[in-house]
This record gives structure tokens, C-alpha cells and sequence, in this order.
């Protein structure tokens, strides 16, 4: 590989490079879009807690999102 980059001209190189970087950015958007309902429910929970006065947490409402 690193033979086959030596011999690359700089713009094929960074075309390769942007390729993959599109490539990889793929599943994290999958990932993203179905996380989503689970991010929705945390973020409505956090500012029910803010709006009754309370000081936010976290982690009960993601104890519950991950066994629902």
C-alpha cells in the first residue's frame, strides 16, 4: 500500500483518502438514526427535570431506555 501511495499523484491520494472518510462516515449515521428515539426520550425526560426545578440526571432514564 504504501508503494502504490508513493507512486500516487498528492490529488488521487486525497480523493482516496475523501472516499473513505465518506465511506466510514456511513454507519455512523445508520447508528445515529437509530439511537434517535432513545436520545428524543432522555432529552424530553432532562427537561421535564428542568423545568420542575429539579437538578437534572442522566443515567436513571438511561437505565430505563436500555432495558425498554
Amino acid at each position: 500500500m504504501v508503494i502504490v501511495g508513493c507512486t500516487m499523484s498528492l490529488n488521487s491520494i486525497v480523493g482516496i483518502a475523501d472516499a473513505l472518510m465518506f465511506i466510514m462516515a456511513i454507519p455512523n449515521l445508520i447508528g445515529v438514526y437509530l439511537l434517535l428515539p432513545v436520545i428524543r426520550r432522555a432529552l424530553h425526560d432532562y427537561q421535564a427535570q428542568l423545568a420542575e426545578g429539579k437538578v437534572p440526571s442522566h443515567r436513571s432514564h438511561l437505565r430505563n431506555a436500555i432495558r425498554s
